[in-house]
């Protein structure tokens, strides 16, 4: 019994050190592998065809969350805090859309069962393109078909749902609560705590759609590396995005009139699909790493 102990311990020890001694350069050697792997012939037809169903599926997807919110709230109440949450998704949309949805929910009468299931089917389409490239880049001989593809992408529908709703509701509470458990010495924080917010939100994004989509068994600790790495770029591509559009809006507008809005936001989608590659192919990289790694410890004697 001694000896089986023994014989874990120095198990655990060699694997613990051999983690160790590689982490220097650990990641400085992923990077750039899936940087690699992202710029692929795929990856820019999988972006663009995400663009656009990404502007087909927002919003009926926005219908869908007001809908749903509409039954425990006022509706009204339920569009002002989901347009609210809507510079999450991209840096200026609820300004462009805003006003859209509004005049859309106050035109609409109530939402029928089989109109609350197309609005459910369009919003899936989106989620539908995210399935196929999720199987492709983990190289899944066997994915899923397409009504089972159909089926996590309604799933997904709901789940994005009820992260907006949710976090449109719980966004003031947590960040107040923050900023009075925030210390003397880290006040001066209080101003960030909403892009922390946003981070937050944005990396348990990444992780339930990196967990979820593919046709392959994953932990949290799988899709982890990738849903933080991209989370942050995302958020920091939101800051360029802005400063890009002041620009090119204003530019813009004298040679596609009023369709600059809309090339604007697929040009976001199309970046934000370039992200969302990378990150999936940060997970497959770094997968196959701790793969190899045990194979390496396990051939041991």
């Amino acid at each position: 019994m001694l000896g089986y102990w023994q014989h874990e311990l120095r198990h655990f020890g060699e694997r613990y050190w051999y983690w160790l001694r590689r982490q220097p350069g650990y990641w400085l050697r992923l990077l750039p592998r899936a940087i690699k792997a992202t710029f692929n012939e795929n990856t820019s037809l999988y972006a663009a065809s995400l663009g656009y169903y990404t502007f087909i599926s927002l919003f009926p997807l926005l219908l869908l969350s007001v809908a749903l919110g509409s039954l425990w709230f006022d509706p009204l109440w339920a569009e002002g805090k989901i347009t609210s949450q809507l510079d999450l998704v991209a840096p200026g949309l609820s300004e462009m859309l805003g006003q859209n949805l509004e005049s859309i929910v106050n035109a609409r009468g109530p939402i029928s069962g089989l109109a609350l299931i197309l609005l459910m089917w369009a919003a899936s389409n989106i989620f539908n393109v995210l399935v196929h490239s999720m199987d492709n880049v983990w190289g899944l001989e066997k994915g899923r078909n397409g009504w089972q593809r159909r089926g996590i992408a309604l799933l997904m529908v709901m789940i994005f749902s009820a992260l907006l709703l949710i976090g449109s509701t719980v966004e003031g509470f947590v960040v107040t609560i923050v900023n009075s458990l925030l210390p003397e010495e880290l006040q001066q924080l209080r101003p960030y705590t909403n892009q922390l917010w946003a981070a937050f939100v944005s990396i348990l994004l990444f992780a339930v759609l990196y967990r979820v989509l593919p046709h392959k068994k994953l932990t949290w600790r799988d899709v982890l590396p990738g849903a933080v790495v991209a989370a942050l770029v995302w958020e920091l591509l939101k800051r360029a995005f802005l400063m890009f559009i002041d620009v090119y809006l204003s530019r813009s507008n004298l040679v596609y009139g009023s369709v600059t809005t809309i090339i604007a936001f697929l040009t976001w989608t199309w970046a934000s699909g370039i992200i969302f590659l990378f990150g999936a192919h940060l997970n497959v990289v770094y997968y196959k790493s701790r793969q190899k790694m045990r194979e390496e410890i396990g051939d041991r004697p």
